[in-house]
């Protein structure tokens, strides 16, 4: 072999781990960067050498008869970073380049296995290197390397987020929470209150806490075609020369796709009043009620909210009044959960 081609990333996790900083926005970038080392044995002449991030989707069938069917791919994301683009002899050695690859900073970074059941998707960080037709037949290096995504937060300012809501001639609710918990923190402190909205207001029997967390995926070909023209390849690339105004999406059986999972994350957490007989008007009100909740981290993985893929979490509290001619309340105090890293 008259070449050969070795890629890394620049990353503080494993080699095939690109790290993003803070949360989804399609309106920026992230930048992927690495090296690329090539070693020539015998001297050969490339007419390209390309380095590009490269994400795909596919749905999944399955079929009585014919077992599982995969569709063929869609692109969702590509970016190419071209070394050379026109022809140049390499004599025998050693050569290094550096490479800055942008790519959409609200792609799909969660590992969610259910959400990928039925429908995956997958990035992969592709190395192509095109000899000349005068290299007499020297075969090009075409190198796929598996590539995971994960996105990381610095601890935000205010740390505590503040949740209202009300029921109706009952209570204003007032939920204190993290803005964000580490993925690897598997307690939430939490801060609850009420105000009174009526004189006739004889206090809060108890209260249930859980934690869910709800995993949706909608993948509408239509509508993201319109919405996301990266979705569709509107430029010639030398990874698909031969089709360039193909549909990124190209799905069409089913027109969409739609996926959604709940998980309890905690126990169920019991705060009853501590006056059960005379059942303290006061108890919540006058000062809020400390709890701490624990998470299970069996299935537990980061918030996420991109275009078709959501990942999202939140403490919901059941609270029982007194007065049973009251309707239990729901409250539903949204809380996130990632990857956090030092300043």
């Amino acid at each position: 072999m008259a070449f050969t081609l070795k890629t890394t990333l620049t990353t503080v996790e494993p080699p095939n781990v690109a790290i993003f900083l803070g949360p989804a926005d399609a309106r920026s970038e992230y930048e992927i960067t690495g090296k690329l080392e090539m070693y020539v044995e015998k001297a050969v002449m490339l007419d390209r050498l390309i380095v590009a991030f490269n994400g795909d989707a596919y749905n999944l069938h399955d079929f009585p008869q014919n077992g599982r069917y995969k569709s063929e791919n869609g692109n969702i994301a590509r970016s190419e970073f071209n070394i050379i683009q026109s022809p140049v002899e390499f004599p025998p050695g050693n050569y290094d380049w550096p490479f800055r690859l942008r790519i959409p900073a609200d792609v799909a970074t969660t590992n969610c296995k259910r959400l990928q059941g039925n429908f995956f998707w997958a990035y992969e960080l592709i190395t192509l290197g095109i000899p000349s037709a005068s290299s007499g037949g020297c075969p090009r290096q075409f190198i796929r390397q598996p590539l995971v995504l994960k996105r990381v937060h610095l601890l935000p300012t205010p740390r505590i987020s503040v949740f209202r809501t009300t029921h109706p001639n009952a209570l204003e609710c007032i939920v204190k929470l993290p803005t964000i918990v580490d993925i690897k923190d598997h307690k939430v402190k939490l801060s609850i209150q009420w105000h009174p909205l009526g004189e006739k207001f004889r206090g809060v029997k108890d209260i249930v806490v859980e934690g869910i967390q709800t995993e949706e995926c909608k993948f509408e070909y239509a509508r993201l075609a319109l919405g996301l023209r990266r979705f569709w390849i509107t430029q010639p690339t030398v990874l698909y020369p031969e089709d360039m105004t193909r549909p990124g999406i190209i799905i069409c059986d089913p027109p969409h796709w739609k996926g959604k999972n709940y998980r309890t994350i905690t126990k169920n957490y019991m705060i009853s009043n501590p006056n059960k007989k005379s059942a303290i008007a006061t108890w919540g009100t006058d000062s809020p009620i400390e709890h701490e909740i624990e998470i299970n981290p069996k299935h537990l993985i980061p918030t996420e909210e991109v275009e078709w893929v959501s990942v999202t979490h939140k403490i919901r509290l059941r609270i029982t009044f007194v007065d049973l001619n009251i309707n239990p309340m729901l409250v539903n105090a949204p809380i996130k959960f990632g990857n956090i890293v030092d300043n």
